[in-house]
């Protein structure tokens, strides 16, 4: 005969789960992104595939 399985949850004093709180989402149009990082280097091999043709 085998003993039934005891409950060995951990023991936790919370009652409830804290209110969701959705994530706040920006968006940003390409002029404000330049203001505030500048121009970058966006390539890394030459030629760079995004400046076109040579």
């Amino acid at each position: 005969m085998t003993k039934p399985i005891q409950d060995q949850s951990i023991p936790t004093t919370a009652t409830a789960k804290p209110a969701y709180v959705p994530p706040k989402i920006t968006t940003y149009t390409s002029e404000e992104i330049l203001e505030q990082v500048g121009p970058a280097l966006t390539c890394s091999i030459s030629p760079c595939p995004a400046d076109g043709p040579p």
